[in-house]
C-alpha cells in the first residue's frame, strides 16, 4: 500500500526573510519598468520581458506601506513538481501572490538574506502571467552568487527542481 505525501510534507523553510515593507515610493503602475532603470546593471542576466506592460496584472498589488512576511520554501521531494503543485502549497500557506513586483522588492529588500544557489520563483495565478509562444512567463531570481543575480522566467509549464525556491508572501502580523 502505497502512501501520498500530503504537498505541505514536500517543503520545507529554506528562509525566513523576515517582514518587507512596501516602500512609500512604490508605485505598482511602474514599479518593474523603474526598477529595470536602477538595478539592470547588478544582474548578469535579466530578461527583457519582465516589463509592466507585460507583468501589470498580478493577482494581488502591493501597496505602499503594506507589511508583507516573506519566506522561501525549499523542495523537500526528489522528484520534479508542477506548478499546480506548488501554487496548492502556497495555497495552504494563504501565500499573497505577488508575481514580478514581489521579486523585485525581494531583490531590494532581502537579497543578501537569500541563500545562494537557488533560483527564487515568485508564483502567480496562470490567467496573470504574461505569456508569448513559448508558454506563461513565472518570475524568477536567481541568486547564484553574493554577487551574481538574474532575473528570469520560467515558464508555468516547467516541473520544478529541488534549486528551485519558492517564494511566499504572506499578511504580517
Amino acid at each position: 500500500m502505497s502512501m501520498t505525501k500530503n504537498i505541505t510534507d514536500k517543503f520545507e523553510l529554506l528562509a525566513d526573510l523576515g517582514t518587507l515593507k512596501v516602500p512609500a515610493a512604490y508605485d505598482h503602475e511602474t514599479q518593474l519598468d523603474s526598477f529595470t532603470k536602477k538595478y539592470r546593471s547588478q544582474f548578469y542576466y535579466y530578461n527583457p520581458s519582465v516589463t509592466d506592460e507585460n507583468f501589470g496584472n498580478p493577482t494581488v498589488r502591493l501597496v505602499p506601506g503594506q507589511m508583507v512576511h516573506v519566506r522561501a520554501f525549499r523542495q523537500m521531494v526528489p522528484e520534479t513538481l508542477t506548478s499546480e503543485e506548488r501554487m496548492e502549497f502556497l495555497a495552504g500557506q494563504k501565500a499573497l501572490l505577488t508575481g514580478a513586483q514581489g521579486a523585485t522588492l525581494v531583490f531590494e529588500q532581502m537579497r543578501d538574506l537569500l541563500p545562494k544557489g537557488y533560483w527564487y520563483v515568485s508564483f502567480d495565478e496562470k490567467a496573470a502571467l504574461w505569456s508569448d509562444e513559448a508558454g506563461h512567463g513565472v518570475p524568477i531570481l536567481d541568486a547564484h552568487s553574493v554577487h551574481a543575480f538574474g532575473l528570469r522566467l520560467g515558464r508555468f509549464s516547467n516541473r520544478w527542481r529541488d534549486v528551485d525556491a519558492t517564494l511566499c508572501f504572506c499578511k504580517a502580523g
